[in-house]
């Protein structure tokens, strides 16, 4: 699958060039994931001035507006090319009511829209996340409208540490159908911790390795069934296990850039690579046996095969951070030419 998209509807540009959001949509395995970028504003950062997001922008209720349109394009452009898709993941999505309403009235405009729609008021909207007391982050989430959708009271308040920080910033939904196996779905946008740019494991924060432990513990719980986890971790997802248990997720490099006013005003903008779609084991087993054009996947059946396609995996996702990628060649011994 590209991991960088270019659309018609933006004059042939990818998202970060035409200045619709921060991070490039991601497709994998029947899902589209996108962090669409909040209502541009000014923060105070650690520096002093700051942005909310990586496009150094301050936006108008009308230019958000504006933009949330054009975002509702992109999305549309995206299920017109990539009929499979299912599922619709958007991480800081429009919180007030009147721009969720913007959002998901220019969606349904277009017909590539309309298998994610009934045409009813009450039941057309989005699935989100709403913890009492806790502010919202804009998670939001569309399903193929022959699903059967329901909230998944995923106990994370036993992680007392990180509850308060992960409330509406992380859900599960169970997606039913007649005669199917069930689907879950999860999204996330994990907190900034200062991690973005951290290649090695034993740098990463203590908030961090939080977060971490939580994913593994996730991914380990659904491993049997059918489940996807999409997120922006703010952090390098090939960080999160060892990097080989990553076979089959989609982790794109270089897919958000970051915006910092440094010293003397001087601008700063970084790629990072901070977003991933992580697949649990029987999810890649299902995943695997459809890709039947690769005679190597057509031979999968199982756990213990899913191992043999490690080497070609690291073969064929060599990581685009030339350091990181030879401290991995080194960890799995690996030659190559």
């Amino acid at each position: 699958m590209k991991t960088r998209l270019y659309f018609k509807c933006l004059n042939g540009n990818d998202v970060v060039t035409a200045k619709i959001s921060d991070h490039h949509p991601v497709v994998h395995d029947g899902i589209l994931f996108w962090n669409v970028m909040m209502q541009g504003k000014l923060r105070n950062g650690r520096t002093g001035v700051s942005y909310n997001n990586g496009l150094g922008i301050i936006e108008t209720d009308k230019q958000y507006r504006n933009r949330l349109f054009k975002v509702a394009n992109v999305i549309s452009e995206v299920i017109h090319f990539y009929p499979a898709i299912e599922v619709i993941n958007l991480c800081e999505g429009p919180i007030q009511v009147e721009h969720v309403n913007v959002l998901l009235q220019s969606l349904k405009q277009n017909d590539s829209m309309d298998k994610f729609f009934l045409n009813s008021v009450i039941e057309d909207v989005f699935h989100q996340p709403n913890i009492n007391g806790f502010p919202h982050w804009g998670l939001l989430m569309l399903a193929n409208k022959k699903y059967k959708v329901k909230d998944v009271a995923h106990n994370f308040i036993t992680y007392e540490n990180i509850y308060n920080k992960l409330a509406n910033r992380f859900h599960v939904w169970e997606l039913t159908q007649d005669n199917e196996k069930n689907r879950y779905i999860a999204l996330g946008h994990f907190p900034f911790s200062g991690d973005e740019q951290i290649t090695e494991k034993h740098n990463l924060s203590l908030e961090s390795n939080r977060y971490c432990q939580l994913v593994r513990d996730i991914i380990e719980y659904y491993s049997d069934k059918l489940f996807v986890l999409c997120a922006d971790f703010n952090l390098n997802p090939y960080l999160i296990s060892e990097w080989e248990d990553r076979i089959l997720d989609l982790i794109p490099s270089n897919n958000s850039i970051l915006f910092t006013v440094e010293e003397k005003l001087k601008n700063k903008i970084d790629e990072v690579t901070v977003d991933g779609v992580l697949l649990s084991r029987f999810e890649k087993q299902r995943y695997g046996s459809k890709l039947s054009h690769l005679s190597l996947f057509a031979r999968l059946k199982g756990e213990d095969s899913l191992r043999e396609l490690n080497k070609q995996y690291l073969i064929e996702n060599r990581h685009q951070h030339a350091y990181l990628q030879r401290r991995y060649d080194e960890q799995f011994g690996l030659v190559l030419r």
